[in-house]
């Protein structure tokens, strides 16, 4: 096992797989044929989180592929859930470097070596997250690049830079970490859970960087980070669409004390609260919405239409921001 103090010059990759025979394969080659230079030392860690299918020996097959070129080791969490995943994985882990790399991430062959280099060169950096774009088995709908950032697809920022007191975070997609500032964190008790099986679940990125901010550190956007999110066409559908941005809108409220913490350097109040549902009120509801009341509630009914789907997520915000006033 890999000690938990002295960490080595290095990068660690790591991969959290439920069931993911059918795309590990490609994100594991994508890793192998990574560009590097001045790397001391690296290693893949995939963490197998309790996979039904043939996950661990598809990877397995690929290693004998790739030999020393893929220096993969396999570790098991029995606990359903990402953020169980990832603890395991960083408190396995052999280098000061993170970088988490999602089980449908398809890595730009610079990746690894751009990452080890910004965060050498920037002690003052904990975070740093990249751009990403879509690889898609069938073409998506139409309506699909409306919606795209909330499948961590598209350009985080206009340019790379500083974004550590304008949005305060990066995509999880990617996510490159400094190995002793997240097993600080993961010290902790989280406000997200992240996925667990089929829950979408979010929000746990988000909350890596707020708590990488309030130890000092810098959460930095680097352009040149580019990786490939690979999109199954069961997560194209409207449905999964709707699902997938409820879970990320429900956690949002409950971070926003955080984030105020964090990014804005205040202590969140009750009077604060009651402040945050009122301008939620007056910054989202419309009276129009009562007259189309039984179509925004069946928007699973209406694909594409997105005046619909903008007072469905609106109406649920003001929802979510009531509940925040009673926590």
């Amino acid at each position: 096992m890999p000690a938990t103090g002295n960490l080595q010059d290095g990068v660690s990759v790591v991969i959290c797989c439920y069931n993911s025979e059918k795309v590990i394969a490609r994100a594991l080659e994508c890793i192998a044929r990574q560009q590097i230079t001045n790397i001391p030392e690296w290693e893949v860690v995939l963490v197998n989180n309790n996979s039904k299918d043939n996950t661990v020996a598809v990877a397995e097959a690929v290693q004998q592929q790739y030999g020393s070129a893929l220096p993969l080791r396999i570790i098991n969490e029995p606990q359903q859930g990402l953020m169980y995943a990832r603890h395991t994985g960083i408190a396995s882990t052999f280098y000061d470097i993170t970088l988490f790399c999602d089980d449908d991430n398809f890595l730009d062959q610079h990746y690894m070596q751009t990452a080890y280099d910004v965060m050498r060169a920037n002690p003052e950096i904990g975070i740093v997250g990249g751009q990403t774009s879509g690889a898609y088995a069938s073409a998506p709908p139409e309506w699909f690049h409306k919606i795209s950032s909330g499948y961590a697809i598209g350009q985080q920022q206009e340019r790379s830079g500083d974004v550590t007191h304008t949005t305060g975070q990066v995509w999880g997609a990617g996510m490159v970490s400094r190995t002793t500032l997240l097993r600080d964190i993961f010290k902790e008790e989280f406000i997200t859970t992240g996925r667990k099986g089929g829950k979408l679940a979010a929000g746990d990125d988000t909350e890596l960087c707020y708590k990488a901010i309030l130890r000092g550190y810098k959460i930095y956007y680097d352009e040149r980070l580019k990786l490939q999110h690979f999109i199954t066409p069961q997560r194209l559908t409207w449905e999964y669409a709707i699902r997938l941005n409820k879970g990320l809108a429900t956690v949002l409220p409950n971070l926003l004390g955080l984030r105020r913490l964090a990014v804005e350097k205040k202590n969140e109040t009750i009077v604060m609260r009651l402040k945050d549902f009122l301008f939620a009120i007056k910054h989202n509801f419309k009276l129009q919405y009562l007259l189309h009341w039984g179509r925004i509630r069946n928007l699973e009914k209406h694909e594409g239409d997105f005046e619909l789907w903008d007072a469905y997520f609106r109406l649920n915000y003001i929802q979510l921001m009531f509940t925040r006033l009673f926590k």
